[in-house]
């Protein structure tokens, strides 16, 4: 090689690395609803979930919780979930953000609502999963299951619009 091609090398920008991800530095945030597993018409009082304002679910051992239809997903025998109500007052598309890792189930009446989509939220959000439903207005139960955790943040908000997400 001559070495005009060499002062050519010499000339190249530098490759950039991008350098490590630092972990995760958030504290965790006590939220100010604490609501407990749902159980039916046996005992606990009934708490529920509001739209727009996330809360912490105590986690019952899954043999204590009241599903009103069975989890899509049998849970592992000694895991935990909850079934918590909740009131949509319009229709329309829903995302349920849950923290820690349990199978969500929406259910109305006694029958499951399929999801139209889920992923997960962004690094360091404290958000694990993100699920999205199609709900009618009415009465709705969040059921949760197969979770080792003992308390899960969980919040069911209207999606946005596509025209008002951006677009990556």
């Amino acid at each position: 090689m001559t070495p005009f091609f060499f002062s050519l090398l010499l000339l190249q920008p530098a490759p950039v690395l991008a350098p490590p991800e630092p972990p995760c530095t958030i504290a965790e945030e006590r939220l100010p609803d604490h609501l407990s597993g749902w159980r039916d018409a046996g005992g606990a009082p009934v708490t529920t979930l509001t739209p727009g304002r996330a809360g912490r679910v105590a986690l019952e051992p899954i043999e204590r919780v009241g599903f009103a239809a069975a989890p899509e997903r049998a849970p592992a025998a000694g895991s935990r979930g909850a079934a918590i109500p909740v009131t949509v007052e319009r229709a329309g598309r829903y995302l349920l953000a849950l923290s820690g890792p349990a199978w969500i189930d929406l259910v109305v009446g006694t029958r499951r609502i399929a999801s139209s989509a889920h992923g997960h939220g962004p690094r360091c959000s404290g958000i694990r999963k993100l699920v999205t439903f199609d709900l009618p207005a009415g009465r709705h139960l969040v059921q949760l299951s197969g979770s080792e955790e003992r308390e899960v943040t969980v919040m069911l908000t209207p999606a946005a619009p596509r025209s008002e997400r951006t677009q990556r």
